[in-house]
Formats: structure tokens, sequence, C-alpha cells
């Protein structure tokens, strides 16, 4: 038998999937084939690509038909991407028949096809459908292509779910009467215009890793929850980020024709291209736009924050429809605080269903402030300070001003604040000003654990990062760390069980490390001479207390609160700390520390306790950033003595 080039290292043809006989039997190169098959187009006879003009048509949703993409010059985007409507009665699109459904994808189809670049790809997920009768939608997709000139390249298996958490749907259980096959997958079929190969040249970023994983024929991939991304069938991030990384170059434009809730120009934007949709549903042009500019998310956390705060001070103001304002009244109303751009982003945000019954609560808890607070009953004119906050010209508490009265809104939330590990647990203790800048507190309390845990995902995958944690920090690019996050992630079997494993024993050395640090410092200084800076830095720093006495008001579970907040000045006056531990919980999954704190009035002698924990974690993905430490309160506000209780 004469050997192939895969054949002569001893693997088998149907294992390395030589094709060479294939290729050269008639079965690949018949009148038939020739009639169903587009052929692929040479090199020299491609469209002549002059550079294309970008400006006015990119990085823009566009809300109507796919149908006609008009807008787009022919031969200008280098990847489309989508998942079509599935028509089984979602609620976004309408219940045509098979025919006009299937008369929809070509005319698109068509239309993607004049637009694509020589060599672009269009990747289509698709699942099939029903069970009596099984719908192949994937055959009638490769008909429909295949008519319209597309190449096919192949077809991926996007495997969403395991078997034993995906569809319960049996059938005859445990009979053959009637047993049905449980979907746990989807199809994504790749196409091409004209050549199999890009004929222009681009970068790519993707690591060896990526696209080692890229080209396999089977994707294990999360999807995507519905119900957090606000759209009956969302893309998953993870996929979209493979498509496009594997098949487009960085800055090409990448195209979604039935854009939904926006995932792909998402990810497009994230990876260094450019992108347009297109979506016949202005509710899902408007989410695709805020997920856009939210790199994701539903909302931006900013536009949360200012939203609940702008919220407290209409009600406060005591103005009924905080959506029906003028220009003119928010100069009255604001001060010039709360310019037109920001309000009109309050509008979009105070109406999204994502918050929107928050927003509705904080509304009125303002109102009820404005009516048992009894020098905001005649408030007319409230100061908002995020501006000032934002541009980091302001600092502390002060959310709101209303008649010479800061306010907080701290909106359905225990966390107290997000510092550095090596502010709460050495600075803090200490009296201290917290540093500029933090070092790597898992490296720093447990090295040898944190080693392990980067060795576990570096050796199997990974081998030519350096075999040191700390080499690794000091040279690592972000293209490096963001390739450690996703091997994490794609961890299996005893490779996860023992990641696992090690995060697990790290995380419990550094919780114990990070107590003993703690009561360690508060001892040393309690011994020194800045035993009454330290109480005033810790009562600073956990009870958010500030030069001023302020208002604190927002939301607890189904309950609303505002307490008056003393001053330091004041506290000092009639509080003392008599008692401080932190101590290790060695129960939980991450590293958490509790920290008591034992206050006592000076005129009654009464102790109090309050209590605290600090969660240190990466909240970035590991190995990306240096973790933080978050502190929450273990406590309600209307629960600390030293607070006065406006209502709860």
């Amino acid at each position: 038998m004469k050997k192939t080039k895969t054949y002569s290292f001893g693997m088998g043809k149907r294992e390395s999937h030589d094709s060479s006989d294939f290729y050269n039997r008639s079965l690949y190169s018949d009148s038939l084939f020739k009639s169903i098959f587009s052929q692929e187009v040479p090199a020299k006879e491609l469209v002549s690509m002059d550079t294309i003009r970008l400006e006015g048509w990119v990085d823009k949703i566009y809300c109507q038909s796919s149908e006609n993409m008009d807008v787009i010059p022919d031969n200008s985007v280098g990847l489309a991407f989508t998942s079509p409507p599935y028509n089984v009665g979602k609620d976004y699109d309408s219940d045509s028949s098979l025919i006009t459904y299937l008369s929809l994808i070509e005319n698109v189809a068509k239309e993607i096809y004049r637009v694509l670049r020589p060599g672009g790809r269009y990747i289509i997920n698709i699942a099939n459908l029903g069970r009596k009768p099984y719908i192949p939608l994937h055959a009638f997709f490769y008909d429909i292509h295949i008519r319209v000139g597309f190449l096919p390249m192949g077809e991926i298996i996007w495997q969403k779910a395991k078997g034993a958490s995906g569809n319960v749907a049996w059938g005859s259980w445990k009979s053959a009467k009637s047993p049905r096959l449980r979907d746990v997958h989807e199809y994504l079929l790749v196409f091409a215009k004209q050549a199999f190969s890009r004929p222009d040249a681009g970068e790519s970023k993707i690591s060896s890793t990526e696209f080692i994983d890229g080209t396999l024929s089977i994707w294990d991939l999360p999807a995507e929850s519905a119900t957090r991304v606000q759209h009956p069938a969302p893309f998953s991030e993870p996929l979209a980020r493979r498509v496009i990384d594997l098949f487009s170059y960085t800055e090409d434009v990448i195209l979604d024709p039935f854009v939904g809730s926006g995932t792909t120009c998402v990810v497009a934007k994230k990876r260094g291209r450019h992108y347009v949709g297109f979506d016949i549903s202005e509710e899902y042009c408007r989410l695709a736009e805020r997920r856009i500019d939210a790199k994701g998310k539903t909302y931006m956390p900013s536009e949360k924050t200012e939203s609940s705060e702008l919220s407290v001070g209409f009600g406060i103001l005591g103005i009924d429809d905080p959506l029906d304002l003028t220009y003119d009244d928010l100069q009255k109303y604001f001060d010039g605080t709360l310019t037109s751009e920001k309000y009109d982003r309050f509008k979009t945000e105070f109406t999204n269903p994502t918050n929107s019954r928050l927003y509705s609560r904080l509304h009125g808890l303002g109102k009820r402030l404005r009516k048992e607070y009894p020098i905001f009953e005649n408030a007319q004119r409230v100061r908002w300070c995020g501006p000032e906050k934002q541009a980091k010209t302001h600092s502390g508490a002060m959310d709101l001003i209303a008649m010479n009265t800061p306010i907080s809104v701290k909106a359905e939330s225990n966390i107290v604040s997000n510092l550095s590990p090596l502010h709460i647990f050495e600075r803090v203790p200490l009296g201290e000003v917290p540093p500029d800048r933090s070092e790597n507190w898992f490296l720093r309390t447990d090295p040898d654990g944190y080693q392990s845990l980067y060795s576990t995902v570096r050796d199997v995958r990974l081998v030519h990062f350096p075999s040191s944690v700390e080499d690794f920090e000091k040279s690592a690019s972000p293209k490096d760390k963001e390739e450690l996050q996703l091997e994490i992630t794609k961890l299996s079997g005893v490779h996860k069980t023992r990641f696992n494993q090690e995060y697990r024993k790290m995380c419990r050395t550094v919780a114990v490390k990070s107590a003993e640090i703690f009561n360690k410092n508060f001892q040393r200084a309690r011994e020194g001479n800045s035993r009454t800076g330290t109480a005033q830095r810790l009562v600073e720093s956990l009870f958010r207390l500030t030069s001023v006495e302020y208002i604190l008001a927002g939301t607890a579970g189904k309950s609303d609160y505002a307490v008056v907040i003393p001053s330091t000045t004041e506290w000092k006056k009639d509080w003392e700390i008599t008692y401080v531990e932190a101590t290790p919980d060695l129960e939980k999954q991450q590293s958490v520390v509790n920290i008591r704190i034992d206050y006592r009035n000076k005129k009654t002698k009464i102790s109090h306790v309050a209590n605290f924990h600090v969660e240190i974690r990466w909240s970035h993905g590991k190995f990306r950033f240096a973790p933080e430490a978050k502190l929450y309160k273990n406590f309600k506000w209307t629960e600390i003595e030293f607070v006065k209780k406006i209502f709860s």
C-alpha cells in the first residue's frame, strides 16, 4: 500500500482524515457533483478589491430587514455570523410557513454573498426542529446556500449541554416503544465565498490552544441565559468569540443579519473588529446597542449607579414623573449638575426591564424622605455629585446634596467597599492611608500555593509559558493572561479536579494568613502611639463615616431604609472601639475573613457588636489582575446603635 503523509506516521486514514484518495475519485469530479457544488475561483480571477471606506456604515445597528443591505458596499465584509430566527413560536418572529421562512433565509444569503469579500466566511448557527416529524433544518440550509453559490467548508457540532442537564422529554421511559432523542447540540454551518482561503492578508491574534480547539469539529461551549440577556434565543459569548477569532482578521467587518441581543457585535468590538447588525425589532435593536455600549452587559454598572441616585433625587424633589422634564426643568431642579445627555440615559435606563422595579422603589424612597425628614419637605433643588465623583474632583459618601444635607444611595447591596487586600488587612488596622497601588496578595500570602495553582494549568497545554508564576506575572502580556484564563475554563477531568483542589487549598491558606496579618497589625498599632488614629481609621473604613454627617438611604431585601450616619467627630464624642478580631472562615470556597468589631457607648458602658466579612478573590478572571478585597457588612444599618433611624 502506498503511504500518504499521515499514514506514514502510523495513523489510520479514518482517524487522520486523509482524503487524498477521495479527491481522485470520480465521485468528486463527475457532472452531477459539478452541477450541485460551486467551484473555487482561481486566485488570479478573484475580484480585485480596493480599500473599502468604512466611514458612515460600520459600527452601527440597522433596524431593518437584512433582505436589503444596500448600505453595505460589495466585497467589504470579512465574516458574517448569525443565528437565524428559529421560526418556532418564539416571541421575536412571526409564525410563517416553512416555505416563507426558507425564502427569507435565501434572500438574506444572496445579500451576504454580495457583501462578503472573496474568501470571506458565512457561519450559521442552526438547530433542527421537532420530533414528529423531525425537521432537519440544516439540510435545507445547505441546499439554499449551495444554490446561492457558497462553498461548504464543513460543519461544527456545538455541544450546549451534557446529557444529564439537557432536555428531559424522554418519550417512552426505558421502553423501545417511543424513545425520544434529546438535543443537546446545535450546528454551525461554515461557508465561504468563491475561495476556501482568504486572498487578502490580515492579522490574526488567536492563541495556539484556541486554534487547536477551534479546528475540532465538536465545540463544548456553554449556552447563554435568555433571562439574563433579555432575548429568547441569545448567542453565547464564548461561541461568538471563537468564531470571530478563528474565521476573521483583526479590523475585519463582522456582520450579523439577525442581530437579536447583539452578542456578535459585542464580541466583534471586544476583539478589535468592526461590526454591522440588522434586525427588524426596534426593541432588540435598542437592546443590542445598549449591550454594545456596556461591553455585553444589559446595562452599564455606572448607569445603574447613576439612575439609582437620580431616582432618589427626583423623589426628594417631589417629582411624580421623572421622565417628563424639559432642559429648563433640569437646570432649575439640579443646578446644572444633570445634563440633557445624562438625563436621556437616565430615561432609557429607568425603563430598562432589568432594573426598572428597583428605580421605582428608589423613586418612592426619595418621596418618603421628602415626607418624613422635615428639612426636605420644602426642597426645591438637588445637587447631583455623580459627575464630580467620576471626574475624581469629589470623593466620600455624598451622591446627592439637598438642603445642604449630603445623601448616599446604597441599593440592593451589602458591600461596604471594594478595596485592595493590602489596604484592609495591613493599612487599615495600622491607621494608615492606603497605597496608590497594591501587590498580588495571593502571591504574598501563599507563594507556594499560588505556584501550584498556576502549574496545574500551565503544565497541561501551556508549557511555552514560564514555569515560575512570578516570572509569568512579570513578563506576561494581556494576551498571555487571556490565554491562561481560557485554558482554566477548558480544564476537565483530573486536571479540573486538581485545579479546584489547589484553589481551595490556597484560599484557606490566604484566609489564615490575612487574618493573622490584620490582628498582628492592629495589636501593633494599639501598643504604639497610633491607637487613636487606628480606631478612627477602622470606624471610617468599616462604618463609612466621614468628616460630615450624612443620610444613608437604600433598599435591603423587601424593605427600604434611611438612617443618619454621624460624623467621625460626633462618633468619637460618645463611642469607642473595645475589641477587634479577624478570623478565617475555612468553610467557604473563596478566601473569606470575618471581622468582629465591639463598640460601646462611653456614658452607658453598654457594648454592641458589628460583624463584617472580607472576600479576597479575582473579579476579572484568574491570574489576569491582582485580587481584590470586597468588604461586606453582616447587619442592617438600622441595627447599628450609633445611627439615627429615619425609617426602615
